[in-house]
């Protein structure tokens, strides 16, 4: 193929494409021939044609040399003198030889056998000159040949309307998609990076670490798989390039421990390994390897797949950037819906500690125009923004009810039908809402499924108050009923799940419950509001009381805490 320059590297990438696309079409078609024809010859007596047993041994000698010169479409070409023309029509020459082969034996096995009355073979003799006929016509459709703009028969002329490409046409659009890698084009620049190299051979360390130097970036060297655990602790690592076979701690050995680690598994590896076996590959992509090269590598792969693996993490460094940011703006929003803490004389305050970056729960508090004070505390379903961004929904309607509304039980009537009519995607609200008289102790409440308001005195004897009602948003039309206490001494206090479920190890066997968290706010039950609460809060951090959950704690301070 006497071209030279770009127009012979174009016709060479062309036939390779050519050559690969025809052996993947094919090779099925092959496997089916010798299968069809060595089915006939091993049951040629039981189908009456052992007489012809030399015909239908060549038929599967010609299937047979099919499937070899399927593979050995490269060489072929690479030995057909002149232009891509030439190529095509000596590929489909050497393919349609066996092809006729195959079809011609079966035919005569079919006349000869038809002539002296056999008809048990006629079904499957029929079925493998079929089968050959049609892979003729495959490969004169899929092997046009081609005429060049020119004329001179290099390049592949424009499929007719209604015509499937050819298999040439569809190289000829690959090649002219993906230009070749040139020596000395400008590659897309990477930014300089730590590349942490890891191999047991000192030579394959030093020709890696020169490369990637060469390339702008710093090279770190490790021995073994162990050295390498050592250097990505202390080293700020932006990629590994891993060896698989190490004698003290193997690739995959070292890959898995980095991908255990939540520090180290944002950091690509890419393995180099000259063990290409198929199961090592997979079993490395699936513990989290970027890539796998096998040695002897191309450089120039390697510095594509180096650049690419650099910018899957930037990208991904940049995303959780976004997320952080995000997350940032929605803890301030939702920090901005609820009330600020209150005066040590305010006779109500809560606290809310997120399990996750944003909460679920919410409160709320604020002095009527009445005098009275309207308080509410609750706890979406689930965690995490979906439960926030439902929370902050509920919190402003619950005060804007709270302003005019004197029945809690209506209030919470009111937010359950809302709730129900708004798509919640099976979430539902806990929540307490109430009023209080700060003068004379007269509080209301309602509670629609959340923990139950205790009034806890300073004996440290307590009172509950259960709820009668389902949460908000799950059934429409709920009635809530209304409760009433005279807070003489004590506090009222309501609390989400967070705080019963607090545990020393983080588990079920020592959680608070009702009792223990009604024990600790017994001790200060006739302090402030604001007090209560911060006693509570150290007494939680000092014993280390694990919280599976949002925490939220409300304290309704009975007169007596401000005489």
């Amino acid at each position: 193929m006497g071209e030279s320059g770009d127009a012979g590297t174009r016709t060479q990438r062309i036939t390779r494409a050519l050559t690969a696309q025809t052996r993947q079409q094919f090779a099925p078609v092959a496997r089916g021939l010798v299968e069809r024809a060595r089915h006939l010859a091993r049951n040629a007596g039981d189908l009456g044609i052992a007489d012809f047993d030399e015909d239908l041994d060549r038929a599967v000698a010609a299937a047979e040399r099919l499937s070899q010169i399927l593979g050995e479409l490269d060489r072929i070409a690479a030995a057909t003198p002149g232009s891509l023309g030439d190529v095509i029509g000596r590929l489909r020459h050497d393919l349609k030889n066996p092809l006729n082969a195959v079809r011609g034996y079966a035919e005569m096995v079919a006349e000869e056998a038809a002539d002296l009355g056999i008809d048990a073979a006629a079904a499957d003799l029929k079925g493998l000159i079929d089968l050959a006929n049609q892979a003729i016509g495959q490969i004169d459709q899929a092997l046009r040949p081609t005429v060049a703009p020119d004329g001179d028969g290099d390049g592949a002329a424009p499929a007719g309307r209604g015509d499937a490409m050819s298999l040439a046409q569809m190289a000829e659009a690959l090649v002219d998609s993906v230009r070749s890698v040139g020596e000395g084009e400008d590659r897309p620049e990477t930014p300089p990076a730590t590349v942490l190299v890891v191999d047991d051979t000192a030579a394959n360390r030093d020709l890696l670490s020169r490369r990637l130097t060469r390339d702008g970036h710093r090279a770190i060297e490790a021995a073994g798989g162990r050295e390498a655990l050592e250097r990505i602790a202390t080293e700020a690592i932006d990629l590994v390039l891993l060896d698989l076979l190490m004698p003290d701690m193997n690739g995959f050995q070292v890959l898995s421990h980095l991908k255990r680690e939540a520090r180290f598994r944002d950091v690509p590896v890419i393995m180099i390994s000259a063990l290409d076996e198929t199961d090592s590959i997979i079993r490395c992509i699936e513990a989290g390897a970027e890539d796998y090269l096998t040695k002897p590598f191309d450089t120039t792969l390697l510095r594509a797949r180096i650049g690419s693996s650099l910018e899957k993490k930037r990208l991904r460094e940049q995303e959780q950037e976004m997320i952080r940011r995000d997350l940032e703006m929605a803890v301030l929003v939702q920090r901005s819906l609820l009330p600020a803490r209150t005066t040590a004389d305010a006779p109500i305050d809560a606290v809310n500690r997120p399990y996750r970056h944003v909460s679920g729960d919410f409160f709320d508090f604020f002095e009527r125009p009445d005098g009275r004070w309207c308080f509410a505390i609750g706890d979406v379903s689930g965690k995490g923004m979906d439960a926030a961004l439902l929370m902050a929904r509920v919190a402003g309607l619950l005060r804007f009810l709270g302003k005019e509304w004197t029945d809690p039980g209506q209030i919470l009537a009111a937010l359950n039908d809302e709730m129900v009519a708004i798509e919640t995607r099976g979430r539902f609200i806990t929540a307490v809402v109430g009023l209080y008289d700060a003068a004379t102790g007269e509080t209301v409440f309602a509670n629609a499924g959340n923990l139950p308001p205790t009034w806890i005195l300073p004996d440290g004897t307590w009172q509950s108050f259960a709820a009668a009602a389902p949460p908000l948003g799950v059934l429409p039309g709920m009635a809530y009923r209304t409760e009433a206490v005279r807070l003489e001494r004590g506090s009222l206090a309501l609390f989400t799940d967070g705080l019963i479920e607090s545990s020393r190890d983080g588990g079920h066997d020592d959680e608070l419950g009702l009792e223990g968290s009604a024990r600790l706010l017994a001790a200060h039950a006739e302090r402030p509001a604001s007090e209560q609460l911060e006693r509570l809060i150290a007494t939680l951090d000092d014993q280390a009381l694990v919280c599976r959950d949002d925490l939220t704690v409300m304290v309704v301070a009975g007169p007596a805490a401000h005489a």
